[in-house]
């Protein structure tokens, strides 16, 4: 008959008049009074929830009552000599947690399994018999908040609790909770000992605790509260302190968790606490632990990828922070720094050029600083960095500042590559020093090369045809690899690309026909070559797409005299051998382009 009569007498309750609630919770302090400790535990129980739940009525002398419940100072005199046997401070402190617990607790999935941040025993000491969930909860932890303020318990004892209630699912709460968050957390000492704990604990759980029984084992905190103890913990020396010297694993850990609780699909969670999560990454960028760094600019990187353009607003303190940290000594993993900037600007470069016009150029002026560093894996990075501003701002101007820079690189590395082959006797060290100084696989040269042809002016290109030219044709020879070979490609094609004609425009800057004609009959072979020598499909396919837009532009660039190439024959039979159907479907269409340049007398195809 008990079970059955829960419900109803629930509903009864919600159904009281403030007169009876009144009545109801002035029975409950008088017995609360009188109680005997060994009865006291359990009376509190009872006695807390309907107790808590009457904090948000709307009548004043309800709440009144509420509070002279939960906090004895509260309490009126005729009462107030008998309540004293649980006005201690150590009785606060066991109201504090069992309030924590309560605004921690969310209703978990189906309403199975214990809610994060709490065990077993403190889930079932916050719900009683009937799991909370919607109104009633919520009310609950705004009358927490209100009772919790009301006692002016210290800063450290009601600090987590006012994080947990900054970070609840339910708005009102939220935003109570960043109030009090607001006004008392700058009284917080963040280097106590017991409230680290108390941190790590919710952040961590005791899950994997060996010695602790089962029920009694907390769950981790959930994924919008631990980004806030995140930073938490970077702002703290007691939290850095608690940290085993190998750091790297640890904090390496704990932002795989992080973004693991917080999967990309899920921007709007991370939207929400952004703010936190900005201050976090900066705080660990600016520390001095290289693993700290190294992890937040991965981080940084991976914010970018999952939420792009939407970072915009708060891209001013991550560029600040990933800036700051290019110059200086290198240090093990720093490439990270160069990965995460690179993707900040393809997020926001739009932001970033509107807010400050000069911006890109001292981004580009800094990535262009990196990539002259001693350091072959922190070069390559700076150069993929590269790669990736300038495609994301497209700002024509940069052509003149990269160009020159990427033409010297490739040159460096050609003569290095030849001293090396042509010498039989062990390197000395200051030519090994060189050789490491200049270092980079060049196919991360030409994809800067291509990304700066696809924004330039025809002029600029223009003025740099030998060279360009020339960085192409040493690509194509054959002690280069065919990773590199790919990326030669891909510059014939931006080159061709650039110089089609959609609008019927026939005004091209001087000497366009010179580079037209040596860009198909200087490269044109070299890539038939390539065909013919390296046996991967992969290559085969690009190759020929390449040979494709080199003819097109030969027969569609208005040229007073088309000399038919040298190569019709060997291309025919590279076709005919052909095993890959895209490929072969690229070599048949440039052969029916350059049929109509061959000279019937066969006199063209013998000249020089």
């Amino acid at each position: 008959m008990a079970e059955t009569s829960s419900p109803a007498a629930a509903a009864a309750a919600a159904a009281q008049t403030d007169a009876e609630r009144e009545e109801a919770l002035d029975r409950m302090l008088t017995r609360l009074a009188l109680a005997e400790d060994a009865r006291l535990a359990p009376l509190l129980a009872r006695v807390l929830p309907y107790a808590i739940t009457s904090l948000a009525s709307p009548a004043a002398s309800v709440r009144k009552l509420a509070i002279g419940e939960c906090n004895t100072h509260k309490v009126g005199d005729n009462v107030a000599s008998k309540y004293q046997s649980i006005s201690g401070s150590n009785d606060d402190l066991v109201f504090a947690d069992f309030c924590f617990h309560t605004v921690v607790y969310q209703t978990p999935p189906q309403g199975v399994g214990c809610p994060a941040g709490l065990s077993v025993a403190q889930s079932d000491r916050v719900t009683g018999k009937q799991p909370l969930k919607g109104d009633t909860l919520t009310s609950r932890k705004l009358g927490i908040l209100n009772v919790i303020e009301a006692m002016q318990l210290a800063p450290e004892i009601v600090y987590p609790l006012y994080l947990a209630a900054a970070s609840d699912s339910q708005e009102s709460v939220t935003k109570r909770g960043e109030e009090l968050l607001k006004r008392k957390a700058s009284a917080v000492n963040l280097e106590d000992s017991n409230l680290m704990k108390k941190l790590f604990t919710l952040f961590n759980g005791t899950a994997s605790a060996e010695n602790i029984a089962a029920e009694l084992k907390v769950a981790p905190a959930h994924s919008s509260l631990r980004v806030r103890l995140m930073g938490v913990f970077c702002r703290s020396i007691a939290a850095a302190n608690a940290f085993p010297f190998d750091d790297d694993k640890d904090i390496g850990a704990l932002y795989g968790e992080l973004w693991e609780d917080i999967p990309s699909s899920e921007r709007v969670t991370l939207q929400l606490y952004l703010p936190e999560i900005i201050s976090l990454l900066c705080d660990s960028m600016s520390s001095s632990s290289w693993a700290g760094k190294r992890k937040s600019a991965k981080a940084i990187k991976k914010l970018c990828d999952a939420l792009g353009e939407s970072l915009s607003v708060h891209h001013n303190n991550i560029l600040e922070s990933l800036l700051k940290e290019l110059p200086g000594r290198f240090w093990e993993g720093k490439d990270a720094i160069l990965d995460a900037l690179a993707a900040l600007c393809s997020s926001c470069h739009t932001a970033m050029s509107a807010e400050d016009s000069g911006m890109p150029s001292v981004i580009l002026n800094a990535v262009c600083a990196a990539c002259s560093r001693k350091s072959k894996l922190y070069r390559e990075a700076a150069f993929s960095c590269l790669q990736q501003v300038i495609t994301a701002f497209k700002d024509p101007g940069f052509f003149n500042i990269v160009f020159p820079m990427l033409y010297e690189v490739s040159n460096r590395s050609v003569i290095c590559k030849t001293r090396n082959s042509s010498s039989l006797t062990a390197s000395s060290s200051a030519e090994q020093d060189e050789t490491e100084g200049v270092s980079v696989s060049l196919d991360k040269v030409l994809n800067c090369v291509a990304s700066s042809i696809t924004v330039a002016f025809l002029q600029d290109i223009i003025n740099q045809r030998k060279n360009i030219l020339e960085i192409i044709l040493n690509s194509l020879s054959p002690e280069e690899s065919w990773q590199i070979k790919l990326s030669s490609f891909l510059c014939i094609k931006e080159l061709c690309y650039k110089f089609q004609n959609p609008d019927g425009n026939n005004t091209w800057p001087e000497e366009t026909t010179y580079l037209v004609e040596e860009l198909f009959h200087s490269t044109a072979p070299k890539v038939v070559d390539v065909i013919r020598l390296v046996k991967i499909a992969q290559v085969h396919t690009a190759a020929s797409e390449c040979l494709l837009e080199l003819s097109k532009l030969y027969r569609d660039f208005p040229l007073v005299d088309r000399k038919g190439p040298k190569f019709s024959g060997e291309l025919a039979e590279l076709c005919e051998s052909e095993k890959s159907e895209q490929a072969k479907a690229f070599l048949k269409q440039c052969m029916d382009i350059l049929k109509d340049f061959e000279d019937p007398t066969g006199l063209a195809m013998e000249m020089d």
